[in-house]
């Protein structure tokens, strides 16, 4: 569901109640990942040392994968660059990509797959995840867990009071800095995103250690699902009500939204309680939604999730350029907008 919220928001024709889908999915994605990982990996044994060359190991190991797809599908991206920008100039940020570096630096050109800084994100978690595991299994406990969740809800809402003082900063047209030091550091940033991940961390370290949440009722269990549901769903309507509206003349191929004095909050904590509330009560996977969404279709797409996140971008982008070649030879004006808007 995460994965085709991503898609949705970046479809460029699904309108403004869309708008906030890729950053819901993008927050249930990161507290899903760290509470997968505790959940595979806490008391199995299957790490024994965190020393820097075998948390590399483990990092390697994940990412393998995803990597080659994510190279792939960057290049027809990277291809319509350089129609406007030098092959010098890109240089630096092909490395930083190359390197799964890109979203470190608030540089105006970072990833050059739109969807790749989730990777950044995920490599930098995977690198310090050996160490976070250790600690957890030698001298870990329920308190502790609850104590660190209230840091991670305490850190996010740091982050964006720190996001909300940075709308306040810009940089000149011509500057290598990004022109949304806010959306940076808030949405991207890998020390600000890892918190989400912390937090699904420690909701995985109490679901393994908490018996009484397997012995909830069905009635409780779709009760917390239903719930969880409804809290996304209000969340999208808050982030499309606070979406500015966008226009442009009718000969622009693709339109960036403008600046959202409002990303600072609703880039993040806007969605952290529906995430948490859906990752931990389909969790427990005896509810009654949970057993609707355990169809043939829905698990295959859960599968290959981690590919259509990285795949779908190029594609969409290109499907922008040929309607927007369509409306040029018709005459008919259509706008296409990155993050699921349409005029």
């Amino acid at each position: 569901l995460a994965c085709i919220g991503v898609m949705l928001s970046h479809a460029g024709f699904t309108g403004r109640a869309f708008a906030g889908s890729g950053a819901w999915g993008v927050s249930v994605f990161f507290v899903l990942s760290g509470f997968v990982m505790i959940y595979s990996y806490y008391g199995r044994g299957k790490i024994q040392s965190c020393s820097m060359k075998d948390s590399f190991r483990f990092a390697l190991g994940r990412i393998k994968k995803l990597y080659p797809l994510m190279i792939i599908a960057s290049l027809p991206i990277y291809s319509f660059q350089l129609q406007m920008v030098p092959f010098v100039k890109t240089i630096p940020q092909v490395i930083l990509n190359l390197l799964l570096l890109q979203e470190w630096l608030p540089l105006r050109d970072r990833s050059i797959l739109g969807v790749s800084w989730y990777l950044c994100v995920m490599m930098f978690f995977w690198l310090i995840f050996p160490a976070i595991l250790q600690y957890m299994e030698k001298n870990y406990n329920r308190k502790k867990a609850c104590s660190w969740i209230a840091v991670s809800a305490l850190m996010q809402i740091i982050v964006a009071l720190i996001g909300k003082a940075l709308m306040n900063v810009s940089a000149d047209a011509g500057s290598i800095w990004t022109g949304d030091f806010c959306e940076w550091f808030v949405y991207k940033f890998p020390l600000s995103r890892i918190w989400d991940i912390v937090l699904g961390m420690n909701l995985g370290y109490l679901f393994l250690t908490t018996d009484r949440l397997q012995k909830l009722s069905v009635r409780r269990c779709t009760l917390l699902e239903t719930v969880s549901v409804l809290l996304a769903a209000a969340a999208w309507v808050v982030y499309a009500l606070c979406t500015p509206k966008i226009t442009a003349s009718a000969d622009t191929l693709f339109i960036l939204p403008p600046a959202n004095v409002n990303s600072w909050w609703n880039y993040t904590l806007l969605f952290t309680a529906s995430s948490v509330m859906l990752v931990c009560s389909f969790a427990l996977n005896k509810g009654r939604l949970s057993s609707v969404l355990k169809n043939r279709f829905l698990l295959y797409i859960a599968r290959i999730s981690p590919y259509l996140f990285i795949s779908h971008f190029p594609v969409f982008f290109y499907i922008c350029i040929y309607v927007y070649q369509i409306s040029q030879a018709t005459g008919y004006p259509i706008q296409m907008t990155y993050g699921g808007w349409i005029n």
